[in-house]
């Protein structure tokens, strides 16, 4: 009797250890029915257990891609607002977007768009409010990232990267364009050309800050091989416009 005494008292003082790795996310409407994880374990948020690629393009590709299988909520939640709030934000950033084009393209330079990396970067804008408003409202309506986490690597790295460009260049272009190229719009600018440089070149800014400030989308310093990418690919791409265009404006 001592002896069974002694074991229930034993039992009894030690510690209660809590499982803290479950992750909530900021809103309490989805708490219930969030899952991170596999099927297995539905309780638990999904970890993949590949240790990653072994190669050196294969770390710099996947960069922190764990974390985003660990929890990707931070693609479609916010702290400040419900993802009902946000997914109606980046729709009207996606409408604003589009609605700007035609502006531009009635300007009379719809030959040469795309030759702009202003313009390049104003349509990188719309591709991210328009998968990020995708992604958002899916979460809104199942109230599980499953299916997002059910993509491919390659997919879940897309729409990260997707992320950045605008991320990384909405705050160059604005800066180099006011400081060094808007000259000629101050003196010699129609209403037109004011209407379309100050969205492009300023509208843009206020939403990308917005985003910034409503969204939980994490960077990282380690992810500058997509973002250099990106600015090698366009000078390769200026270099083939040179070669068959004068100034940009002129066929030669």
């Amino acid at each position: 009797m001592s002896e069974m005494k002694e074991t229930k008292i034993r039992v009894a003082s030690e510690p209660v250890i809590h499982d803290t790795r479950t992750l909530s996310p900021p809103e309490s409407n989805h708490a219930s029915n969030q899952s991170l994880s596999s099927s297995a374990n539905p309780g638990l948020p999904h970890i993949d257990n590949d240790s990653g690629p072994k190669s050196f393009l294969g770390k710099l590709v996947y960069a922190h891609l764990q974390d985003l299988d660990r929890d990707p909520t931070v693609l479609v939640t916010s702290y400040k607002v419900s993802s009902q709030t946000l997914f109606w934000f980046r729709l009207f950033g996606l409408f604003w977007v589009l609605f700007i084009v035609p502006w531009s393209l009635a300007r009379g330079n719809g030959e040469t768009y795309l030759f702009y990396f202003t313009n390049l970067t104003w349509l990188g804008l719309g591709l991210w409010f328009a998968v990020s408003a995708f992604q958002t409202r899916r979460y809104v309506v199942y109230g599980t990232t499953n299916l997002f986490l059910n993509q491919s690597k390659f997919t879940k790295w897309l729409t990260w990267n997707i992320y950045l460009m605008p991320a990384t260049f909405h705050w160059i272009v604005p800066i180099v364009y006011w400081a060094l190229l808007s000259k000629k719009l101050i003196e010699q600018g129609g209403a037109m050309n004011y209407w379309v440089n100050v969205n492009v070149h300023a509208v843009d800014l206020v939403l990308v800050f917005i985003e910034f400030y409503l969204n939980r989308v994490p960077m990282f310093y380690s992810q500058w091989p997509s973002v250099l990418g990106a600015g090698v690919l366009f000078m390769a791409y200026a270099f083939v416009q040179n070669a068959a265009y004068t100034g940009y404006d002129a066929q030669s």
